[in-house]
């Protein structure tokens, strides 16, 4: 039942909406059923009567409002150009092509007692005081257009020539519809869909109809923080015994809802150290403070639906597992993880994006001498046929606290890793870590790479430092 009043209630309501808005507006306004100067002209002739020619997403204007500019890949869509006969004999209408082969067309003939029941169920459902006249709209709209005659004019290589009937007297046009559709095509981007028409009174030269259809092809959902830098969220520097929270929101332009879940990707064991909230779905105000927020706003009106995650990285948390509690401690070093958000609405291939998000867990062990930070850092490329060394020193904040390295864990391993003890300042214990790389063993850039120390206590603390290096192949 949740299902049904989150996700397909609101579809239902905005086509319903949408249609009838676009109904009202082209048959029911002032001088609906008067011939009006955007009438096309052939040798004297009145042909068709169009209210637009375009499709394109315009606040300023009613039927276009509303009008969902935007799909997702594979995603179906279509605009209804709605027009009028005027003419005492029928129209030919033949399609002629469109831009894109993803594009066709069908005409809807609007049946006389068709359009007498829509506007008594119309005036019902305004009728003031009825509690549900919103429902009783959208249903009347939707029972008005399941009562339309539909006749094919284009589909993929098919194409089939539709007669619109002629006027039913002179003060009463005939009523119809050419709806225009598409399926999302690769890439996501904006997209101008084209397509031409002709419209022929029998012995009359025909008028040459061209349409356009403007919307975007869109993901399903994006990622929004407001500490987002580039792709990445930092969290900052987390001291021991601390963590650190930022938001992150997840919005669609294409869905009502978003059914998502959650999980956390990395290279260490920082997946145990990034938690998150609920998502929390936003209210329509909400939604109008993180449209002002976004960086390339869509504005408020085309987001259908958005929610909040509070996410958390933890320099250590309590657990369970198994039935056991215990304390997991984040690797002291540089961070990097991914939360993936997956949609859970059902397609067959879900779709998932990704925030990413870093930041740095201190601890014990600070690393001196090098100069991009916590980081073994090779500087510039060197040819691949030359070994390449770089050496640190490890000092500790605590005196009694010893270090040793996790050779086996270190990686890629034939990395030559070796750390030996100094003397000290001041009763500082210092570790000198010295990092090569054999000749003829890196090509291109290092990808994963770290260095895996241990403090000697109980329990022991993991010390992760990364490794950067690049290798280019030598001129010999």
């Amino acid at each position: 039942m949740k299902t049904f009043t989150q996700i397909v209630l609101p579809i239902v309501i905005v086509i319903g909406i949408v249609f009838g808005i676009t109904v009202v507006m082209n048959y029911s306004g002032p001088g609906a059923d008067r011939r009006g100067d955007d009438v096309k002209l052939v040798a004297g002739h009145d042909v068709l009567k169009f209210s637009t020619l375009v499709a394109r997403a315009d606040p300023n204007i009613p039927q276009m409002k509303n009008w969902p500019a935007f799909y997702e890949i594979d995603q179906h869509g279509h605009f209804d150009f709605w027009f009028r006969n005027f003419n005492e004999k029928p129209v030919h209408v033949k399609f002629m092509g469109a831009n894109c082969a993803c594009g066709g067309a069908d005409i809807f003939i609007v049946p006389e007692v068709a359009w007498s029941e829509y506007m008594t169920g119309s005036a019902i459902a305004a009728w003031p005081g009825l509690p549900a006249s919103p429902l009783l709209a959208v249903a009347n709209m939707l029972q008005f257009e399941a009562k339309l005659e539909k006749k094919l004019l284009a589909e993929g290589s098919k194409k089939e020539d539709v007669i619109v009937p002629a006027a039913p007297s002179s003060d009463r046009p005939q009523l119809a519809m050419l709806r225009f559709n598409w399926k999302g095509k690769e890439p996501e981007s904006p997209k101008t869909l084209t397509a031409d028409v002709t419209a022929q009174l029998e012995g009359q030269t025909a008028s040459a109809l061209h349409f356009e259809s403007h919307f975007s092809v869109v993901p399903p959902f994006e990622i929004f923080s407001p500490a987002l830098r580039g792709r990445m969220v930092p969290f900052g520097e987390i001291a021991p015994f601390s963590s650190s929270q930022r938001d992150v929101y997840f919005w669609s332009r294409t869905q009502p809802a978003l059914p998502i879940t959650l999980a956390a990707e990395s290279n260490g064991n920082d997946r145990d150290s990034v938690t998150w909230d609920t998502p929390v779905a936003l209210s329509r105000p909400e939604i109008a403070q993180l449209a002002e927020m976004l960086p390339e706003s869509p504005g408020a009106d085309a987001i259908l639906s958005a929610s909040r995650v509070r996410v958390t990285v933890w320099e250590r948390r309590e657990m369970e597992k198994d039935g056991r509690k215990f304390t997991h401690h984040t690797d002291v070093g540089p961070l990097e993880f991914a939360v993936r958000a997956t949609l859970q609405d059902g397609r067959p291939n879900l779709y998932s994006n990704v925030v990413y998000g870093n930041g740095l867990i201190r601890g014990d062990i600070r690393i001196l001498g090098s100069p991009t930070g916590d980081v073994i850092d090779f500087g510039q490329s060197f040819p691949n046929n030359s070994p390449r060394s770089v050496q640190v020193d490890l000092v500790a904040e605590r005196g009694d606290l010893d270090l040793e390295l996790v050779a086996a864990e270190c990686t890629p391993s034939y990395l030559q890793v070796d750390l030996k003890p100094i003397e000290g300042m001041s009763g500082q214990k210092r570790w000198r870590l010295r990092v090569a790389i054999p000749a003829d063993k890196l090509f291109g850039q290092i990808s994963g790479s770290f260095i895996i120390l241990k403090t000697k206590e109980d329990p022991p603390r993991r010390v992760r430092i990364p490794v950067r290096a690049t290798a280019h192949e030598s001129s010999r």
